[in-house]
């Protein structure tokens, strides 16, 4: 699938380019998370536009996932016999090194699960050496809202604001490209659960891996488990893959997630990636299998470290721990709606449409 170029009218011309600091400046390694040491992250620009602010505030990410009231959350949870699950931010290696942050990410509607869901994410919870944050829907919308994103992605501050992105699953797909490229870590979604062969006496994610996925079932990068380390160039490209397809939708209301936002998303910023270390990569479809495993080279000589076989896409990850008919069922109790069931909402209206009236209103 190809890319298209997208000019929206604003008050200064949007183009899609590369970014001059993931081309033309010497090549910069990762940072090294350190777990005994504040947070590290340096700012600096990186969006289509350019620009002569400072960069605003950066929130920490127990900023991002505080609840206003957890007690009360927590006893509300008990109520409908749901588990509560807090973040661990703690770690049992302070003294841990590595390029990707050991810190695992994972989202749901709200903090309280059915207990068959706390089962299934406990084995993430439980993995030695990692943080864990529980993104709720107000953390994910808090991280596509704040002044950071918007200052890096003015384009998603646009969309989210004039509607663009109604479906759950739209704003999952991008927020966990985001929230990887700004703090880094591991995200996994909440059905799936590492195998005993994820964290043995020699773990599977090592020290010195700057990008880390699997090689998934139709032979293209793993979305529904992936760790970067943060600031990652293949984070920007998807990022910006899937906001500007979703401009361009004819209908904010049926939009398929996995070809605008999805595992197309990421394998088209997998193609610039590695477009960029002079290395063709084939399309995702029928006849092709784009993917394998081995660590490649891309954008400022940064990497990926690809894992697995397509055949056997539950070696290290078990992608879904429950069956479509028992988890549509644990999500309805838990007023969730499954991706294959969020796409049809017709509006009537495009995204561009959305965005005009939004800008004629404010």
């Amino acid at each position: 699938m190809g890319r298209e170029d997208v000019i929206i009218a604003t008050s200064k011309p949007v183009s899609f380019v590369r970014p001059p600091q993931l081309l033309s400046t010497p090549q910069k390694q990762a940072p090294s998370f350190d777990m005994s040491q504040p947070q590290f992250f340096e700012r600096k620009p990186s969006s289509l536009m350019q620009r002569k602010s400072p960069p605003p505030p950066f929130l920490s990410l127990a900023d991002l996932t505080q609840t206003d009231d957890a007690e009360r959350e927590e006893e509300a949870c008990k109520t409908k016999a749901f588990v509560y699950l807090a973040d661990i931010t703690s770690s049992t290696d302070a003294s841990r090194h590595s390029k990707i942050p050991p810190i695992i990410h994972q989202t749901s509607k709200s903090r309280c699960l059915t207990k068959l869901f706390a089962k299934v994410s406990k084995k993430w919870r439980d993995l030695d050496g990692y943080k864990y944050y529980l993104h709720d829907d107000n953390a994910v919308m808090k991280l596509l809202l704040s002044d950071q994103a918007a200052y890096d992605f003015p384009l998603l501050h646009q969309l989210v604001t004039a509607n663009c992105l109604p479906h759950g699953t739209l704003k999952a797909d991008i927020w966990r490209y985001l929230i990887l490229w700004f703090y880094g870590g591991l995200y996994a979604d909440i059905d799936s659960q590492p195998t005993a062969l994820f964290n043995t006496t020699q773990p599977i994610l090592t020290a010195n891996d700057d990008g880390w996925f699997l090689v998934e079932q139709f032979h293209v990068l793993s979305q529904y488990v992936m760790a970067v380390s943060p600031r990652h160039p293949l984070m920007w490209y998807a990022l910006h893959h899937a906001l500007l397809k979703v401009a361009i939708q004819m209908d904010t209301g049926r939009v398929n997630a996995a070809l605008v936002t999805g595992p197309h998303a990421l394998h088209r910023a997998y193609q610039d990636f590695r477009r960029d270390a002079g290395a063709n990569v084939d399309p995702q479809g029928p006849g092709y299998k784009p993917v394998w495993a081995g660590t490649f080279q891309g954008t400022n000589q940064r990497s990926i470290t690809v894992v697995g076989k397509g055949e056997w896409e539950g070696q290290y990850v078990t992608r879904e721990m429950m069956d479509l008919s028992l988890k549509k069922k644990q999500y309805a109790k838990m007023n969730m709606t499954s991706f294959r069931d969020d796409k049809d909402r017709r509006s009537g209206k495009s995204c561009l449409s959305a965005f005009f009236q939004y800008q004629e209103n404010h």
